[in-house]
């Protein structure tokens, strides 16, 4: 008797990042005469690779200049106009979303890239 063929998963050593942007959660506070300050939870898994990936993102393209991200909290926080409220800040959300794309992609590439190597 033969017996039916294998197979297994293979296991990985890394979660897929999906950190997002959690628009329901934006609080702002007066910072006086430099306008209002606007603070945004992440969601997901905020690790050292994509704190990483989503520094050197934040570097290379001056529109993301702004988004300051506090890993301990998984807050991103940004400065804007004394008149801003939540329905004007939502293109800047818009750009903070694209970050967080652009670094869960840089972390998930950098991760296959890794562990490919740790298996070769």
């Amino acid at each position: 008797m033969s017996r039916p063929p294998q197979t297994t998963e293979a296991a990985f050593p890394f979660t897929a990042y999906d950190v997002a942007v959690d628009r329901d959660s934006v609080a702002s506070w007066n910072l006086g005469g430099d306008g209002t300050g606007f603070a945004v939870q992440l969601s997901g898994t905020v690790d050292e690779r994509w704190m990483r990936c989503y520094t050197l993102a934040r570097i290379h393209t001056p529109a993301f200049a702004r988004f300051h991200l506090d890993p301990d909290k998984k807050i991103v926080w940004f400065a804007g106009r004394s008149d801003d409220n939540a329905a004007k800040i939502q293109p800047v959300l818009d750009m903070l979303a694209k970050l967080v794309t652009a670094a869960n992609q840089a972390a998930e590439t950098d991760a296959w890239e890794h562990w490919g190597e740790a298996t070769v």
